[in-house]
């Protein structure tokens, strides 16, 4: 019979390799991290990615403890997908409008606020309601396969916090990969990454600001 600390280590080492695999497929987030990176902004886009994983922790319990209620309303859930979508779309613009100016240095690149940017992370989890969609489901799986047993506060609490630790260490490392290798870009390289970049945030900004519109449809 497995005794309960081996159910905590299962549970352990399971939830962070799977929270490392998920964070691999990229996202508005991974995009907002490597943008950050490679111009030699990488406190800030550790910043981004504490702040997304503090947001999928928060839904990763909410699916965990059932308090879900409130996102069945499609309201609510165009709502956030439109807050999104202009989120990303600031965003867009923000780094095309810095990319396009004459003469800019890597050093001009750089945030200003780094407190700002664990609020810009935080949000663009937040705002996707996608991601309590995920952990339901994510959550349930496990229950079926039997890594989580059984209800239990302290099996779900692991659960999610490791989940949450695998998907902060893939945004870390992939952060500090890309600000290591732009020491081999040139200045014109970066400015043509960050032109890439902005048109995949406008693009996820569009396809949310699709959908909220979509969802504000089908509920008035």
């Amino acid at each position: 019979m497995i005794l309960f600390y081996e159910y905590l280590i299962i549970i352990a080492i399971f939830a962070f390799i799977v929270g490392f695999l998920i964070s691999i497929p990229i996202g508005a987030v991974q995009i907002e991290v490597a943008k950050r990176a490679i111009n030699d902004n990488l406190k800030s886009a550790y910043m981004v990615a504490l702040g997304s994983v503090c947001s999928d922790v928060i839904y990763g319990l909410f699916a965990s403890f059932s308090i879900t209620s409130f996102l069945d309303d499609e309201r609510v859930k165009a709502a956030l997908l439109f807050g999104s979508g202009i989120l990303l779309a600031v965003l867009s613009i923000l780094t095309f409008k810095d990319v396009i100016k004459k003469n800019v240095s890597l050093s001009q690149l750089k945030l200003k606020t780094h407190h700002m940017s664990i609020i810009t992370g935080f949000t663009m989890s937040f705002t996707n309601p996608l991601m309590i969609v995920f952990w339901i489901v994510y959550v349930q799986f496990s229950y079926d396969i039997g890594v989580i047993p059984h209800y239990n506060p302290i099996f779900l609490l692991t659960f999610v916090l490791f989940s949450g630790l695998g998907l902060l260490t893939y945004l870390l490392l992939i952060a500090k990969i890309l600000h290591h290798a732009r020491k081999s870009f040139s200045k014109e390289f970066i400015k043509k990454i960050n032109i890439v970049l902005s048109f995949i945030l406008a693009g996820f900004s569009v396809y949310f600001l699709i959908r909220s519109l979509q969802l504000f449809k089908l509920v008035m």
